[in-house]
């Protein structure tokens, strides 16, 4: 059988080989559809480089030209050379393995694509595993025509590694094409049963064959054997795609259920959601679809299903929202995919009270020819947030009055505040006048006049022997005139600012004590008192003195002091007589 074949049928021509190598590169690259895209560019132009080789010789051919570019190449690598023995034992490419590698090369090419041209690429492939098949069947039952075209075989292993790469791209996407009808659920099994029924009657013919010309039966007994054979073979494979089709119709029945399970799930979720679902068949104008959703008289259900979009329209629809959704009826039909159309309107219950819906349409299926035949409606109530938003409407304009009311009194204020500004003015102007007489008939008093101020508060509702203890502490002197500071020693009345009470009368403690606590028995005021004073040398002065203090709120807040010296008829000196002079000519002045 296989004795009359040449060695030279099983050696694989050089570049044959090299092709297939190219080939099996391109399908590591494009194992999946994210490694295809990403190393498209590779494998595009490693398939067209096989294209473009296959293409020639199968031109070259076909023409009936004897060009073998492996030898070429080996002459000019060995430069005239004797070329070694095992070069000689190969054929060339032969006219149906240029076809086979030009068509396994443009499969893988186009493999993402569902057409070339009129067919599916997965075509080439069926056709590649069809001559394959027949070359090997032609070598097992040593048929020469099976596998030689024009004088030049497909060698063996050529048919063998078309077989396998062609099955490889087939397999690289199982589920899409005609191979997901194929091999269905269990692409395994099918594979192996289909594979089988192949390759088990060629090993069975090959054997009845060998066993026959090995003189093992007679030819009958050989036919009797195959058809024995064949028959148990043949009900096993029923069998087993007997045990697939059940397996595929449990899966079947668990799909269905799982459906079934799935689609109860989205119905209790869409009867339980807020939103209005609604799928309409624009082309007859019928609702198909409408959940059970909404409350009280907003309420959809199952009973619009089959109604007209009219009759819904014309049942409830605002009128004034009429020109809405007739623009939108022209709009739908030429809706894209992913592509939304939102509008706004308005229904009316019985008793005329509006709803205001928002409505969002988007395609939801095609007939064949890609019209667009049903329209999904997705719509929600916001009538809550239309009453809001007119609320803070209503609340804004009363605001813009109320600012407006604002800007008035605004404007009125300010023209009240301009005439305070020019009274404050007046005031000040008389209050500098006031404040200036009061300065000058201090500056310019006869009599020593001292202002005294606490460091702390003075509470008045304390016992009195713990407020003349506290005045004692606490009180300062904040101010003099230059009588008193003349009177005292001192040159500058700012000398004596800050001076403890202490420090400034010179009297036993039991004395000062007593006679602060006639201050404060006689309501904070005493009048012709003689208490002994100290100079800036520390020599004592006795001047008759007149005290008030000032109480606010329970709170002794300063004292005044008035003074002038015992001896006062001899003070009035020169100086003090042009001072008087001086002031009266300033009042004179003034006035």
């Amino acid at each position: 059988m296989l004795h009359s074949i040449t060695p030279g049928h099983f050696i694989m021509n050089p570049l044959t080989s090299f092709c297939f190598i190219i080939i099996g590169i391109s399908i590591w690259l494009s194992r999946t559809e994210e490694t295809k895209q990403k190393n498209f560019y590779p494998v595009s132009m490693l398939c067209l480089l096989v294209i473009f080789y296959s293409s020639c010789m199968l031109v070259i051919l076909s023409l009936g030209y004897n060009f073998q570019p492996d030898r070429f190449l080996l002459k000019l690598l060995y430069q005239n050379q004797e070329l070694p023995e095992m070069t000689l034992s190969y054929k060339g490419l032969g006219i149906n393995n240029a076809i086979c590698i030009n068509l396994l090369a443009i499969s893988l090419l186009f493999i993402e694509k569902k057409k070339i041209l009129f067919f599916n690429p997965q075509i080439l492939n069926y056709f590649i595993i069809f001559l394959s098949f027949l070359t090997i069947y032609g070598y097992v039952y040593s048929v020469e025509e099976m596998y030689t075209l024009r004088g030049i075989p497909m060698t063996f292993y050529s048919s063998l590694s078309m077989l396998l790469l062609s099955s490889s791209i087939l397999f690289l996407r199982p589920f899409k094409g005609s191979m997901k009808y194929l091999v269905g659920q269990n692409p395994a099994e099918v594979f192996m049963m289909r594979f089988l029924a192949f390759f088990i009657p060629l090993a069975l013919g090959y054997l009845r064959i060998s066993g026959e010309e090995a003189g093992l039966y007679a030819k009958n007994v050989g036919t009797a054997l195959m058809a024995v054979t064949t028959y148990l073979i043949s009900i096993t494979l029923l069998g087993w795609k007997s045990t697939i089709q059940y397996k595929l119709q449990l899966a079947k029945k668990k799909e269905v259920k799982l459906i079934i399970k799935d689609r109860k799930r989205i119905e209790r979720i869409l009867n339980n959601s807020q939103t209005f679902v609604q799928i309409i068949n624009i082309q007859k104008g019928i609702i198909v679809f409408s959940n059970e959703s909404g409350h009280g008289k907003m309420r959809t259900g199952k009973e619009i299903e089959g109604k007209t979009m009219s009759e819904i329209v014309k049942a409830k629809i605002y009128p004034g929202d009429f020109p809405v959704i007739e623009e939108r009826q022209i709009i739908l039909p030429e809706l894209k995919d992913h592509e939304f159309n939102d509008v706004t309107f308005r229904v009316v219950d019985e008793q005329g009270e509006h709803t205001w819906l928002f409505s969002r349409a988007s395609v939801f299926s095609r007939d064949k020819s890609g019209a667009v035949k049903e329209i999904l409606f997705t719509t929600i109530d916001f009538t809550n947030e239309k009453k809001k938003e007119a609320k803070l409407h209503q609340q804004k304009i009363s605001l813009e009055q109320k600012q407006l009311e604002l800007e008035i009194t605004n404007r009125k204020l300010e023209e009240a505040n301009m005439k305070l500004e020019e009274e404050a003015k007046i005031r000040a102007s008389e209050l500098y006048k006031s404040e200036k007489r009061y300065k000058d008939y201090i500056k310019n008093s006869f009599s020593g006049i001292i202002e005294f101020e606490h460091t702390s508060d003075i509470n008045t509702r304390l016992p009195v022997d713990e407020q003349v203890k506290k005045i004692r502490e606490v009180t300062r002197i904040k101010q003099v005139n230059q009588v008193a500071a003349e009177l005292h020693g001192y040159k500058k009345p700012d000398s004596m600012k800050g001076m403890p009470l202490v420090k400034f009368v010179d009297l036993p403690d039991e004395i000062a004590i007593a006679y602060g606590k006639e201050f404060v028995r006689s309501n904070y005021r005493l009048t012709a008192t003689q208490p002994i004073q100290l100079t800036k040398e520390g020599k004592p002065v006795k001047v008759y003195s007149n005290l008030l203090g000032i109480v606010k709120n329970h709170f002794l807040v300063k004292v005044w002091e008035i003074q002038r010296p015992v001896n006062f008829s001899d003070i009035i000196t020169t100086k003090r007589l042009k001072l008087i002079k001086d002031l009266v000519k300033k009042e004179v002045a003034d006035k």
